[in-house]
């Protein structure tokens, strides 16, 4: 079937442009990864962010993964934290949403089943950052105000990313680019990790703060599955699906460099790969799982002795710490929590290991609870279930092999996700860990998973039947 040839013209004229940007952001990146300032910022940033705007709302979503991962420009704040650029860009993507739901005439949000849960977890952390001003034991120190609005505004720019991707994107071309530029970055990265020559030049896009490293778990999670989840895809040409399977493969030995001195390298992306083969074909899944389970006490038998031993002080002071925090901080306001950053300074009040020192819980979930309370980590849990069973229900209805590997995709990085938020705040960084230069990782995931709700959208108005009705 041939498009009308004014169609043509206009995918054409549309590749064209995002070729064109590409090449910008790549071009600032290297520039401004060894000049930047907050004057490059204002002069080259805003007439970027206008042509954006101008020319299609979808390609400031199309710059944030870019900026996420080959923008590595920081705001200082006068303290030691700096403000990475793809969250400074946050406030106007949430502009650019509202602008165009009014210049449509559209709902701010279409129908989705994460619509509520989103919105009540928005609600339970401003709750939360209310509650945040009380102190709850007289002897504690409450963080500063710039520090709860950090981490609340981590929370709650995370989830809005959500609805934002969902409802901005209506077409899967624009959800193909964001999926090919975030890959092709990603290989680039991992080619310069493995090849020097190539590393001097692929530096200036991971900046000084390495999304790679000190706060990229959820990176790596993410070049796994899409990777793999395209590997998958039946529509692409086999050399295309190979080069992808050599994409997260290669990205997955580089973890296992880190197997014994840093776990969120390797164990999350590995979840994923795993959840993904278990998705497509549950006895290749096992029979992989089991054969390189083998492999591994074949070639190293010595790795399990050799991880008991590395992990042991690790082990000793998580625990340590969680029983302090549960015993004695949790129980200070356990249904609404301390607030935003609040309970490093409550945990100084109590000695770890004979210690009176500030410090975080190293969990994500016991991160969650102690800064919003149960009722934020019922929420979290509600939101998490939402996103799983949504790309379930989509996998039954989609025909196009882009989309299907995209959803088994999410699916697949959402497990990695959550495995990697038992090793550390990854998923919501917390302030005085991970950071808010985490961000650049983390919202990885937020912005991915948000695809689920456009393709919900897309196969609503396709005239599938709605997931909704179905629950």
């Amino acid at each position: 079937m041939h498009m009308p040839p004014s169609e043509a013209r206009d995918q054409a004229g549309a590749r064209l442009f995002v070729l064109a940007m590409l090449a910008v952001f790549l071009l600032l990146a290297a520039y401004l990864g060894t000049h930047a300032s907050a004057r490059d910022l204002e002069v080259i940033g805003a007439p970027v962010a206008v042509l954006m705007l101008v020319q299609a709302p979808e390609l400031g979503l199309l710059a944030l993964p870019v900026a996420a991962v080959a923008i590595p420009v920081y705001l200082g704040t006068g303290t030691q934290t700096f403000l990475p650029l793809v969250f400074l860009m946050m406030p106007l993507v949430l502009l650019m949403w509202v602008m165009v739901a009014l210049r449509r005439r559209e709902p701010l949000a279409a129908p989705s089943v994460l619509n509520a849960p989103v919105l009540v977890f928005v609600l339970v952390c401003a709750v939360a950052l209310l509650a945040g001003g009380i102190r709850w034991n007289y002897l504690a120190s409450l963080a500063s105000f710039p520090a709860q609005l950090g981490g609340w505004s981590i929370y709650v720019t995370s989830a809005v990313l959500l609805l934002e991707v969902g409802n901005l994107i209506k077409d899967t071309r624009w959800l193909r680019w964001c999926t090919w530029l975030f890959l092709a970055c990603g290989c680039l990265i991992v080619l310069g990790r493995c090849i020097p020559p190539v590393g001097s030049l692929t530096v200036k896009l991971e900046g000084t703060s390495h999304i790679g490293d000190d706060t990229g778990s959820l990176f790596w999670v993410w070049l796994v599955a899409l990777a793999g989840g395209q590997a998958l895809n039946r529509d692409l040409p086999g050399v295309r699906r190979l080069a992808f399977a050599g994409l997260a493969l290669a990205t997955l030995c580089y973890g296992w460099r880190f197997a014994l001195t840093w776990d969120s390298g390797f164990i999350p992306p590995l979840v994923a790969l795993l959840a993904l083969l278990w998705l497509r074909a549950w006895k290749l899944g096992a029979a992989i799982t089991l054969i390189g389970l083998g492999v591994v006490l074949f070639l190293r038998p010595d790795m399990p002795g050799q991880l008991a031993g590395a992990k042991e002080w690790d082990i000793v002071t998580r625990t340590a710490a969680y029983q302090v925090l549960v015993e004695h901080v949790l129980p200070l306001n356990p249904v609404l929590g301390l607030g935003f950053s609040n309970y490093w300074h409550y945990a100084s009040l109590y000695p770890i290991m004979g210690y009176a020192v500030e410090f975080n819980s190293h969990d994500q979930y016991l991160d969650i609870v102690l800064q919003t309370g149960f009722v934020g980590g019922a929420t979290f849990l509600w939101l998490m279930e939402a996103l799983a069973w949504l790309g379930l229900r989509l996998r039954g209805r989609l025909t196009d092999g882009f989309a299907q590997g995209y959803v088994d995709a999410c699916l697949a990085g959402l497990a990695g996700s959550l495995a990697a938020g038992f090793l550390g705040d990854w998923f919501l960084p917390f302030v005085y860990n991970i950071g808010i230069g985490g961000f650049r990782s983390s919202m990885l995931g937020w912005f991915f998973l948000g695809g689920l709700v456009a393709i919900e959208q897309m196969t609503r108005r396709a005239g599938g039947e709605s997931p909704r009705a179905e629950r």
